[in-house]
């Protein structure tokens, strides 16, 4: 099964875009009509270390600036996010980033009204590619 197969799966209800990525930073597969199959390298290795540096400065997915709200830690990390807005009447997106062995997964929400645990149903395919060794 290639890296593209694996999106239509992540792309449950309530999920606008998903992308997965290499350890250090490349694209494995994105939803074409999103925004994440731009993220430099860059931005990839920053969500997998200094979390210190994170918490500060958030982190840019895409077209859109986060804060870490929450961090779960159980296989495998998972990180909550939730979109910072420039203006009083800007939607936030809620977003969670899963850093396994191998990828580092993102989903983020379709609209402001998709929370953070419903974005969490697509472990199922998470845990399906860790336990595979990913």
């Amino acid at each position: 099964m290639g890296w593209d197969e694996y999106i239509p799966q992540l792309m449950i209800q309530g999920v606008g875009d998903a992308a997965i990525f290499g350890k250090a930073g490349d694209c494995w597969a994105a939803h074409p009509q999103g925004n994440f199959k731009n993220i430099p390298n860059t931005d990839i290795v920053t969500v997998q270390g200094d979390r210190a540096k994170f918490l500060a400065e958030g982190v840019r997915l895409g077209n859109r600036k986060y804060t870490l709200i929450g961090v779960a830690v159980d296989k495998y990390t998972s990180l909550r996010l939730k979109s910072k807005s420039s203006e009083d009447d800007e939607q936030r997106y809620s977003a969670v980033i899963f850093l396994t062995k191998q990828m580092v997964t993102i989903v983020e929400a379709k609209d402001s009204s998709v929370t953070i645990p419903a974005l969490l149903s697509v472990t199922s395919t998470i845990d399906y590619l860790f336990d595979r060794g990913y």
